[in-house]
């Protein structure tokens, strides 16, 4: 999300604990032309205070971030660090994803997606096959990603993730 938002001209603080995330926006933002408006900064969202006291008039956690917070508390010291930040009559964004107990009626074996693509970096091959479980009984849904990643034909690494979703 930084880099679109950097190459439209805007200034923009990308804030991520992962050190590899924020070194692919960055190449990312440079090939753009646009690294030069991206600052990037490795932290962890919760309890952060920003260098000055940076203040902006829109703060956005994407793509389902909130829910790779574990609990309600987390989450909340998410929304308070993101209005610490923002201006007066700044906007906060969060993008989730919160099924409705209707949407999961019939599907509670769960639901499945793959998607392949070519690694900008690497040239490796790398397929993401993405689960969602709903747990009647807790109400969470349990997001499962297995990555393989390698030379067409060739041998394949394999790991995954597994988050459980208080929604």
């Amino acid at each position: 999300m930084a880099v679109p938002l950097a190459e439209a001209g805007y200034e923009v603080t990308a804030v991520d604990i992962s050190p590899a995330m924020l070194a692919r926006a960055e190449k990312a933002a440079s090939e753009a032309g646009s690294g030069a408006r991206l600052e990037r900064i490795v932290a962890d969202l919760i309890g952060l205070d920003l260098p000055g006291g940076a203040r902006f008039r829109l703060a956005i956690l994407a793509l389902n971030s909130i829910l790779l917070l574990d609990t309600r508390e987390a989450q909340a010291a998410a929304l308070q660090t993101m209005a610490r930040h923002l201006l007066p009559g700044g906007v906060a964004v969060v993008d989730a994803w919160l099924p409705s107990a209707t949407s999961w009626r019939n599907t509670t074996a769960g639901s499945a997606s793959s998607t392949r693509e070519i690694d900008p970096e690497s040239g490796l091959l790398v397929t993401k096959t993405s689960t969602a479980q709903h747990e009647q009984a807790t109400g969470h849904v349990i997001l499962t990603a297995i990555y393989e990643e390698g030379e067409q034909g060739g041998s394949v690494r394999r790991w995954s993730a597994r988050t459980d979703c208080g929604c």
